[in-house]
Formats: structure tokens, sequence, C-alpha cells
């Protein structure tokens, strides 16, 4: 959610979000939770997880997706 509005506050058109901003937040997120996991490769007593990786991934499209329904209702009333 921090990252599609970092993403969405650099943009000219602040009042709606568009697709490449959540493909965009949502890409990064992605590879933030993988280089997380590669990360945890280095440390004593934890070990990468491909499907934790992915479990990160799939709660930020929960959430960017979220934040974009909420943006667009609030939009129309």
């Amino acid at each position: 959610v921090l990252m599609l509005r970092a993403i969405t506050m650099a943009a000219a058109d602040k009042s709606k979000i568009q697709a490449t901003a959540l493909l965009s937040a949502w890409l990064l997120c992605a590879f933030y939770a993988a280089t997380d996991e590669y990360h945890q490769s280095f440390v004593p007593g934890r070990s990468p997880e491909v499907k934790d990786a992915l479990l990160d991934s799939v709660g930020a499209a929960v959430g960017i997706l979220l934040t974009y329904a909420v943006a667009r209702r609030r939009r129309r009333a």
C-alpha cells in the first residue's frame, strides 16, 4: 500500500490510480519479497522459502487491489 502511495504521489495526475502504477507497485513488492528471502539465506537459523515470497507477493496484490477499490469508491461518492 505504501509502495502504491509513493508511486501515485510522484505521478502528475494524482486524482486517479493508473494501471501502470498498480503493476509497478506490485512488481516492486514482489521483487522486495524475493530479495528478502535471498537475504534470509545468510542469516543463521533462517532459510529462504519460495512459498514465503509467493505469499508476500499475494499479500501485496491484495493490499494494492483493496486500496484501489477504496480509492475508486471514494471518487464515485
